[in-house]
């Protein structure tokens, strides 16, 4: 029962910093752009 619980509690962790990361690829990739616009302007 131990094992199982850590291999949902070890899914449910990777699942988390998937996204983490995801968002903040997405964050810094706008964030770039934002910079982008305003030193260019």
């Amino acid at each position: 029962a131990r094992t199982i619980a850590n291999i949902i509690i070890a899914k449910f962790f990777f699942s988390i910093l998937n996204h983490l990361i995801f968002y903040a690829f997405i964050f810094y990739f706008l964030l770039d752009v934002l910079l982008n616009i305003i030193l260019n302007s």
